[in-house]
């Protein structure tokens, strides 16, 4: 697979410059969808300015200066994606959406946690099997399957970064907070009114209500953001 791609031809998701340059690089196969997953590379060039060539940012992979959500990383080829947390030294940055539906950062107030929504779950020998957005999975014991059982497809869970451990669960229901990651409010927060079938009737903080499809919302917790998933205004 080529390692760079054109700039005109990229999603309109990413927020960088079309015309600053011809080639950009292009992030390996990984568990986040194409349109809202972006190389580590062009995160530290096009995001957190921390390099101005790929020189200079495959030199602060190989020192061993980023981490994506808990772990080294050194690829630069390495896809980060949405809700994910890249730290550089003492900075965090989460990569979310803003009101146009493009990937954008915002200062992680928990870098050692993430949310992340239930896409699938089945059997394992013994276990019980969580496939989860952005590639990760999470194997449950017979013991706690009475635990396992609460847990459904479209629900979220608070986990610790990198193990994984599960500090809450989100289900997806009526009074839940989500996050919009598509239809006409991308990057907005509300809360659910109401479930019906494949939509979702939600409400924003400013009080207007209106309807999209359930596989945009993401609950992101019970009252409130559990994490930081919006640019804070000035």
């Amino acid at each position: 697979m080529k390692s760079h791609e054109k700039r005109l031809a990229l999603p309109r998701t990413w927020a960088v410059a079309r015309k600053s340059g011809t080639f950009i690089v292009r992030p390996n196969p990984g568990g986040h969808p194409r349109a809202y997953s972006l190389s580590i590379a062009t995160f530290l060039r096009e995001y957190a300015h921390l390099a101005s060539t790929l020189k200079e940012a495959r030199q602060l992979l190989n020192a061993g200066k980023v981490s994506v959500s808990g772990r080294v990383r050194k690829d630069y080829q390495y896809p980060v994606g949405l809700f994910d947390v890249v730290s550089i030294g003492e900075t965090h940055l989460r990569l979310v959406l803003d009101v146009h539906g493009r990937l954008i950062t915002v200062t992680a107030d928990h870098p050692e946690r993430t949310i992340m929504r239930v896409t699938a779950k089945s059997m394992v020998e013994d276990k019980v099997q969580l496939n989860c957005a952005g590639g990760r999975n999470l194997l449950i014991a017979k013991d706690n399957a009475s635990v396992a059982k609460n847990y459904k497809v479209g629900d979220a869970l608070l986990v610790t970064l990198p193990s994984q451990d599960v500090i809450d669960h989100f289900p997806f229901e009526k009074g839940v907070v989500v996050f919009l990651t598509g239809g006409s409010h991308p990057g907005q927060v509300g809360t659910v009114e109401q479930i019906k079938g494949r939509n979702v009737v939600f409400k924003l903080p400013s009080g207007e209500i209106f309807a999209t499809m359930r596989r945009f919302a993401i609950p992101v917790g019970k009252t409130e953001p559990a994490i930081t998933v919006t640019a804070k205004k000035n």
